[in-house]
């Protein structure tokens, strides 16, 4: 725009006031009244997010139907057992090496097979005395947010199929564990680390244990949630409701 169009429209300013001033103070004074009440919304719903749980993840459930989002996966679980390593791993070759599931590796204390052409998971097993213990650990697993009960679901049965054959000691280093990785921020971090007092912060990168009243150990850091139990049912049960944001404890 020229020197001379900015003048021209400098000297209009006043004079179209002077000419439409009452028609402007009435449209101001309707507008006035419009910004007041949305200012005072906007500022009550911004309060109510930040302070009150339930609503602040209400809104990040709302948002989050609106785009396509995922966690990433990495799921272990130990179990102390009284068979022998070698009856463990030919039976669960022949409960596993089913359908899509295909054998990877084989070592003489390690296998390693693919579950529905999707993830790795690592069996081992190390010898103590007259008893050994058992380890599952899975690669990662890209779980999309619409699929978190199916894929919960398939390990969940996969576990079923593995505990027939361990046999695992009732109530002896029975332990699962879920690392559950997010893109950005855990959307709990940012709540959480302005909620929680100063002694429940115990390391420099702010990993967090998250208050709950399921018996299961429950932390976040910025990007992780890790949650750990000694039932395979609640701890996908954990999970879904953590990932999907239904859980405010």
């Amino acid at each position: 725009m020229t020197n001379a169009k900015l003048v021209i429209l400098f000297l209009a300013i006043p004079i179209l006031y002077f000419f439409f001033r009452d028609r402007l103070v009435e449209k101001w004074n309707s507008i006035e009244s419009f910004i007041a009440v949305l200012s005072y919304w906007t500022s009550l719903v911004f309060y109510t997010y930040n302070t009150d749980i339930k609503f602040h993840f209400f809104i990040n459930r709302m948002v989050s139907v609106f785009k396509y989002d995922h966690t990433t996966w990495l799921f272990s679980s130990k179990y102390k057992t009284e068979k022998s390593k070698n009856e463990i791993f030919n039976l669960i070759e022949a409960k596993m090496l089913t359908g899509n599931n295909t054998l990877k590796s084989k070592t003489d204390s390690s296998l390693e097979i693919l579950i529905n052409n999707n993830f790795l998971t690592r069996f081992s097993f190390q010898s103590e005395f007259d008893y050994g213990y058992f380890f599952l650990n899975t690669s990662k697993i890209v779980v999309p947010t619409k699929e978190i009960s199916r894929m919960s679901r398939q390990i969940i049965e996969m576990l079923e199929g593995i505990e027939n054959a361990v046999l695992p000691i009732y109530g002896q280093e029975k332990e699962y564990n879920v690392d559950i990785e997010y893109r950005d921020k855990s959307p709990y971090y940012s709540y959480w680390v302005r909620k929680l007092p100063e002694e429940m912060i115990y390391n420099f990168n702010c990993s967090l244990s998250l208050p709950n009243t399921t018996g299961s150990k429950i932390k976040v850091n910025k990007n992780h949630l890790l949650i750990s139990s000694n039932s395979y049912n609640k701890i996908f049960e954990l999970t879904k409701d953590y990932v999907s944001l239904q859980s405010t404890v």
